[in-house]
């Protein structure tokens, strides 16, 4: 496995070699499928890596991607929502 402050390189890098094959592909999915083969394919060199990842996922949409994180707006909204009352609430210490 690669070093840690090699990971962010690879990962770099075979995300950009992908939007150079799919340049319809937005940056953020070429990331997402760098962090999903890194694991498999980091013996490889990254460039080499991608191009092999397009000749075997013809179609994009074949690759099972991970969900994408949601909002922190979105989170933390979510946690007011839960918490907010009780937050609210004056409480009593006996």
């Amino acid at each position: 496995m690669v070093k840690n402050h090699c990971t962010h390189t690879w990962i770099g890098s075979f995300a950009a070699r992908l939007t150079q094959l799919r340049p319809g592909l937005c940056i953020g999915s070429a990331v997402q499928y760098a962090v999903m083969s890194l694991h498999h394919a980091a013996e490889l060199e990254p460039r080499r890596a991608a191009e092999i990842f397009v000749i075997a996922n013809p179609n994009p949409d074949s690759v099972q991607r991970r969900p994408a994180a949601q909002p922190a707006e979105l989170h933390a909204a979510r946690y007011r929502s839960l918490f907010g009352a009780r937050l609210a609430a004056p409480t009593s210490v006996p």
